[in-house]
């Protein structure tokens, strides 16, 4: 199994902080994840910087 990251962001609705695994891969990630709390969906977006080696995610509205 591949080393999963732990990345901590907010949700764009509530503000509530949200803990999402996320393998560290090249290419960006695009993905859905309800909301804890108030069940919204949040829309996840990955970008990998290889040149750093670290990986960024962005919590946005699923409307956005």
């Amino acid at each position: 199994m591949d080393r999963l990251d732990q990345h901590q962001v907010s949700c764009p609705y509530c503000g509530v902080p949200v803990s999402v695994l996320l393998e560290p891969v090249e290419e960006g990630q695009d993905m859905i994840q309800d909301c804890g709390v108030c069940c919204r969906p949040i829309r996840l977006i990955s970008d990998y910087e290889p040149q750093l080696g670290t990986q960024t995610l962005r919590a946005l509205r699923d409307d956005d």
